[in-house]
């Protein structure tokens, strides 16, 4: 078997004295810790053996010896660079990307990464890819399936030096100017007013991104730019949802952190504690003594962990957890590739039913119409939804990201880890391991709480479940903010217990619960035999008698 076009095409990258790296196929986190590659270059056998395992990967140059690119965002992306009276001369080596350009230079200064040096909702963004950061390239696949191709001829010396304007405003950015000035050049000082006067529906949220940059880039704290942006929010039309602005501006102000390697004072962090207040909003759970546990229930931005056996009702407890979250008013995204979305509806039917429905009725046809209708009328307005199909971490980041666009997410649930591929992984714990992280990371980026099911390991049959026991990976227990498990101690089949094994900021300890089968359902004991007190009430005083 001959060589693959990517191992070809790193070996020519590293011949002009880029430093190549692997990245996930149409993706562009890398396989590996990069951050190494910012001080030496790879060898011929390292690049060998990356494409060797991975012969799809994407490609991605470590940007060093001056090197910098130009990102231009937007097919109109271009048009940012010559308002602001930048003017190129001789061919430039680009890079046609997924949604826009590259624009490969050089610099005897180090040049650093910068969002949004330029930007306009309707043209878009230009970005810059400073010395150290690193830059896919052909030929990468782009996640919309375009692919990375070089616009005339590849690159095949030493980039050029950049228009002294150009250099100017990306070392005025460097500098410290955040952009805010590079977009004012760019589509003139007014456009803040008149953003500010309020925008349409469709302009939205792009003009709140746009805004929250602006004002970070000159300085203000966070907790000012939410301020600044709630009366721009009241004269938009229709008027803006105000909760989204405090996720907009915290979502900005990482992403222009983690691009500039911003550093966050102890001044800022005070600021943002109030004694008053708790120090997050929480997802409760159906449990109140495993609240307690969890300092009030599942916070934003943690990862749970709840596992168990087969047959110990994960499933069944993850759609307590989410009807639970949602009648409280909290957004509920359910991912599972075990079950089908309409299956997980026929379990929440009867959970939910209060007694009236069994889910094995739903199933064979035989279940009272009315009694359901009566279900599904309560049920309608949760505010619940189902995703199937999402078996990579990548295809469910971009569900996410897509979901978390359009309304802020509370709680995430994933039916279950071991299914969850990442590409590029071949070894099962090492994957498994990654797409923890990532979990992780989700559950900080979109400020929501990530509630993950998790097989175990044959060692726990019969014993007490232990963290050791999560399968594939020991690892699974440190990424985790709290990890529960469910367990049936003894042969009784309705006992169960909810053990909380890790609650990083509360304490551990043990819930009796009871599993209804017929009805698939989780509750407290004595939720149960009130309820079932209740239904016998109605049925005469033998009943009573007999209860």
């Amino acid at each position: 078997m001959g060589e693959s076009v990517g191992l070809r095409t790193a070996r020519y990258y590293l011949r002009l004295g880029f430093r190549p790296i692997p990245c996930q196929p149409r993706g562009k986190t890398p396989l590996l810790d990069w951050k190494e590659f910012q001080e030496r270059s790879p060898t011929e056998g390292e690049i060998k053996k990356w494409w060797t395992e991975t012969p799809d990967a994407n490609l991605a140059l470590v940007l060093c010896n001056g090197q910098f690119v130009i990102d231009l965002d937007g097919e109109e992306a271009g048009e940012l660079l010559t308002r602001a009276n930048i003017e190129f001369v001789g061919a430039i080596p680009t890079v046609k990307t997924g949604r826009g350009k590259h624009l490969y230079f050089r610099s005897d200064t180090k040049v650093r990464n910068t969002a949004r040096l330029l930007g306009d909702h309707n043209l878009g963004s230009v970005d810059v890819r400073g010395t150290g950061g690193y830059v896919i390239a052909p030929p990468s696949v782009h996640a919309s399936g375009a692919k990375y191709s070089w616009v005339g001829e590849p690159l095949a010396n030493i980039p050029p030096e950049p228009p002294q304007r150009l250099l100017e405003l990306v070392s005025r950015s460097g500098a410290g100017g955040g952009g805010a000035e590079a977009i004012d050049s760019g589509r003139g000082a007014g456009w803040v007013a008149r953003a500010l006067s309020g925008v349409t529906e469709g302009m939205r949220d792009n003009t709140a991104t746009q805004l929250a940059g602006y004002f970070l880039g000159r300085g203000c704290r966070p907790s000012e730019v939410i301020e600044l942006l709630k009366p721009w929010a009241a004269q938009c039309d229709p008027p803006f949802d105000m909760k989204r602005i405090p996720i907009i501006v915290k979502s900005v102000y990482r992403r222009e952190a983690a691009q500039i390697t911003q550093v966050t004072h102890i001044s800022d962090v005070l600021d943002d504690i109030d004694p008053s207040a708790a120090s997050s909003h929480f997802v409760a759970t159906p449990f109140e003594d495993v609240n307690g546990y969890l300092v009030g229930g599942m916070g934003q931005g943690e990862l749970i962990f709840v596992g168990g056996r087969p047959g110990m009702g994960k499933t069944a407890l993850a759609l307590e957890f989410s009807t639970h979250a949602a009648s409280e008013g909290h957004n509920v995204l359910v991912n599972s590739n075990e079950m089908k979305a309409v299956a997980l509806g026929r379990r929440i039917i009867s959970q939910r039913s209060e007694g009236t429905v069994k889910a094995s009725d739903l199933k064979l046809g035989t279940a009272d119409r009315g009694a359901v209708g009566l279900v599904k009328e309560r049920l309608r307005k949760l505010p619940i939804w189902f995703v199937e199909k999402c078996s990579y971490i990548d295809e469910l980041e971009k569900m996410v990201d897509s979901f978390a666009q359009r309304k802020k997410l509370d709680l995430l649930i994933v039916d279950y880890l071991q299914i969850i591929r990442a590409k590029g992984y071949h070894d099962a714990r090492q994957q498994v391991e990654f797409v923890s992280s990532e979990l992780k990371r989700f559950a900080m980026k979109y400020d929501c709480a990530v509630l993950v099911l998790s097989s175990l390991s044959r060692a726990a049959d019969g014993v007490q479940p232990e963290m050791k026991h999560l399968r594939e990976s020991g690892n699974l227990e440190h990424d985790a903010d709290a990890i529960l498990f469910v367990w049936q101690p003894k042969k009784d089949q309705g006992r169960r217990e909810l053990i909380v094994a890790k609650s990083r900021d509360g304490g551990v300890g043990i819930t009796n619960i009871e599993f209804q089968d017929c009805f698939v359902r989780f509750a407290q004991a004595e939720t149960l035999r009130e309820e079932e007190l209740a239904r016998n009430c109605t049925e005469g005083p033998d009943a009573i008698a007999a209860f």
